[in-house]
C-alpha cells in the first residue's frame, strides 16, 4: 500500500508472484506497465523465477525488470506509422510496387495487383516477363528499371501506356526511384503509377474540338472572303458601266 502503482497493477504483481511460488516454474518476458513515483507510467520487461532451498522447496522468488519505456514508445510510433502506410497502400488510387535489380517483384499494393489480375501475394517473386501485359511493354518497363538502377537517378512524371490483365489499354503517369540498402548500394526500384486515361481522352477531345472550330473558322473566313470579293467585283463593274449609261442618256436628251 506504500507503493505508487495502482491497485490493478499491485494485484497483477501479486498474482504473478503466487503463480511462480505455487508452480515452481519461472515466468519470463512479462511486458507490463508500472506507475512511477512522479505519476508517470513506465513499461517494464519483467522476469520472475522461483528460489529453492537445499531440499528443493520453493522458499521465494527472484525478480528482475528492465525499463523499456523508450523502446516501447518507439514501437508504438512505428506501429502507428506502419498502420498509416498500410492504410495508404490499401486505399490510395495509385499503383505502388517495388522490384529487385532483376525486375522481379518484391511487393505491391492492391491497386497494382488488380491491374495485373492477381493477388498481392501471387505477384511477389514474379518477373516482369510473368506479367500479363504485352512483350513490348514488358521490355520497356525493364529498360526503365535498369536505367534507374544504373544511373541511380529517379525517372519521374512520364506518360506511358499499359495494357491491363482485362485487356483494357490505359494511359498512366509513372514514377520510378532507386532503392538503397544501409551501405548505399542500389537494391532495386520503387515505382508508382496512376491512371490518366480520362485526362488524356478529355485533352484529345478538346484538341479535336479546337481543330474543328479552327477548320470552321477558316471555312467561314474563306466564304466571307469570296462574298466580299464578289461584292467588290460587282461594285466595280457597276462603277465602270454607270458612266457610259449616263453619257448615252444625256446624248439622247440633247437630240
Amino acid at each position: 500500500s506504500d507503493r505508487q502503482w495502482t491497485r490493478d497493477q499491485a494485484e497483477a504483481f501479486i498474482r504473478d508472484d503466487r503463480e511462480v511460488l505455487q508452480t515452481g516454474k519461472p515466468k519470463l518476458n512479462i511486458i507490463e506497465p508500472q506507475r512511477r513515483a512522479d505519476g508517470r507510467y513506465a513499461w517494464l520487461h519483467t522476469n520472475k523465477v522461483p528460489l529453492f532451498d537445499a531440499d528443493g522447496k520453493v522458499i521465494g522468488l527472484i525478480g528482475t525488470y528492465e525499463d523499456i519505456s523508450e523502446r516501447t514508445q518507439e514501437e508504438i510510433v512505428l506501429r502507428r506509422h506502419q498502420h498509416m502506410l498500410d492504410t495508404i497502400f490499401k486505399h490510395v488510387p495509385v499503383a505502388i510496387f517495388w522490384k529487385d535489380r532483376q525486375s522481379c517483384f518484391l511487393g505491391c499494393n492492391a491497386y497494382f495487383a488488380e491491374r495485373a489480375g492477381m493477388s498481392e501475394r501471387e505477384i511477389v517473386g514474379k518477373s516482369e516477363q510473368d506479367m500479363p501485359w504485352p512483350t513490348e511493354q514488358q521490355e520497356k518497363f525493364m529498360a526503365d528499371d535498369q536505367m534507374v538502377i544504373e544511373t541511380r537517378e529517379p525517372r519521374l512524371n512520364y506518360v506511358e501506356q499499359l495494357q491491363q490483365a482485362d485487356g483494357k489499354l490505359v494511359w498512366v503517369r509513372t514514377n520510378k526511384v532507386p532503392m538503397y540498402d544501409a551501405d548505399g548500394n542500389v537494391t532495386g526500384v520503387l515505382g508508382t503509377f496512376y491512371d490518366i486515361t480520362e485526362q488524356i481522352e478529355t485533352s484529345e477531345a478538346l484538341r479535336q474540338a479546337r481543330q474543328t472550330a479552327e477548320a470552321e473558322r477558316q471555312h467561314l473566313a474563306h466564304d466571307l472572303h469570296d462574298a466580299v470579293s464578289q461584292t467588290l467585283w460587282t461594285a466595280s463593274l457597276i462603277a465602270d458601266v454607270l458612266p457610259s449609261v449616263w453619257d448615252q442618256d444625256r446624248a439622247r436628251g440633247e437630240q
